[in-house]
């Protein structure tokens, strides 16, 4: 069984007696010993390593590039695999506990600054009460036309950060796809022609999270790289 990288790196400073002060400022690249401390003690949790200290950390540990990303790819196997149970549960309680609601489609996909989007994300947002998926669908729609022209009078047509709003899009079921939501325009009526409409809100701030998997896929291709370069 392959070493994860907090185990192979304990292992061989032991093995070698290098101190962890010397590592973090030779491998990682620290001249703040305490920060670089902190950032291996990160590590040693199971936090990823940066791709370009690989060289580095290969060197100070006397071990192959190949053997490092062995064991990184080892601990983005177990953080994948820990962020899907995550996942499952998450998806369960927000199933659990869905609200019909609606949103506002602006201008601005990626908020300007990001740091006010943060601030403002939710004021696209507007949740009825769970039991408000007991009544038809097109009782509902009469409800929300009210509020999506209340909503877009209120902002005055704009939420900060992310611009004029455009139109908005009502999810009634938690388990609707993307082509299924409905979309209303700023007046409250419904937009039967989608295609091209953009229908996903993102995320605050436009921020992207990149997941285990994803590093994982970096890894391999990396290790790829290196085998190449050898040859």
């Amino acid at each position: 069984m392959r070493m994860s990288s907090h185990e192979l790196i304990l292992t061989r400073l032991k093995i070698l007696n290098i101190r962890k002060s010397k590592f973090v400022a030779e491998a990682l690249g620290y001249k703040n010993i305490n920060k670089g401390l902190r950032r291996l003690d990160a590590i040693m949790k199971g936090g990823p390593i940066e791709p370009k200290h690989v060289p580095t950390i290969s060197q100070v540990l006397e071990i192959t590039q190949e053997e490092l990303l062995d064991s990184m790819i080892e601990t983005e196997s177990e953080n994948q695999r820990i962020f899907e149970e995550n996942e499952q549960k998450r998806i369960a309680a927000e199933r659990e506990n869905f609200k019909p609601y609606f949103y506002a489609i602006n201008k601005r996909y990626i908020p300007s600054p990001i740091f006010a989007g943060i601030m403002t994300h939710n004021m696209r947002f507007v949740y009825y009460y769970k039991d408000f998926m007991k009544f038809p669908v097109d009782q509902q729609l009469t409800q929300v036309k009210f509020d999506i022209v209340r909503h877009f009078t209120k902002n005055e047509g704009s939420i900060p950060a992310f611009g004029k709003i455009l139109y908005y899009v009502y999810r009634y079921d938690y388990d609707m796809k993307e082509q299924d939501l409905i979309v209303l325009s700023t007046a409250g009526e419904i937009i039967n022609e989608k295609e091209g409409l953009r229908v996903t809100v993102g995320m605050p701030g436009g921020l992207y999270f990149k997941t285990p998997k994803n590093r994982i896929d970096q890894l391999f291709k990396l290790k790829s790289q290196i085998r190449d370069n050898r040859n």
